[in-house]
């Protein structure tokens, strides 16, 4: 899967990072302020990711949109909630019209909760405005939970308190 990433990602439009149990792919495409609409070079960006992602069998993905700081007070966005939400929906629905099954996507908005950048200049907020295609771990692939279990140690007991 990784190879397939990184021929995704030759235009420099997007870069692999990675997560315990997850791999995640994160736009470098920018989001102006307050809206949804992905510009040409991310439309065709996300089209080049949807149809590798179609061909990777048996994962599902999540589509998360991210806000930088600055609040909203729209007529169609009631707050950074909304807004970062609607990114997601917007980009799932065009991996839909690129050929992802619908079943394998699912979408989350962050807001500005979880930003890679600190929100102090144009461009590191600009970053912020972000969608991220991740990985969801398939939970059929993790241990049976007392097998789990049995491999951690048990918590110490606590020392009893002295009586003075």
């Amino acid at each position: 899967m990784r190879r397939a990433l990184f021929i995704a990602g030759l235009a420099g439009l997007l870069l692999l990072a990675a997560r315990p149990a997850a791999a995640q792919l994160r736009t470098c495409v920018q989001v102006e302020p307050g809206k949804t609409d992905l510009k040409t070079a991310g439309q065709e960006a996300i089209k080049q990711v949807a149809q590798i992602l179609a061909g990777i069998e048996g994962r599902k993905f999540q589509v998360t949109g991210h806000t930088d700081n600055i609040p909203i007070k729209s007529a169609r966005f009631r707050s950074n909630w909304d807004l970062s939400t609607a990114r997601a929906v917007e980009v799932t629905n065009f991996m839909i019209a690129a050929g992802m099954e619908p079943k394998r996507l699912s979408a989350a908005g962050y807001a500005d909760q979880s930003p890679v950048a600190p929100n102090d200049t144009p461009e590191n907020k600009a970053k912020n405005r972000r969608i991220e295609i991740t990985l969801v771990p398939n939970l059929d692939d993790l241990p049976p939970i007392d097998e789990a279990l049995k491999d951690t140690p048990a918590p110490a007991a606590a020392a009893p308190t002295p009586t003075p």
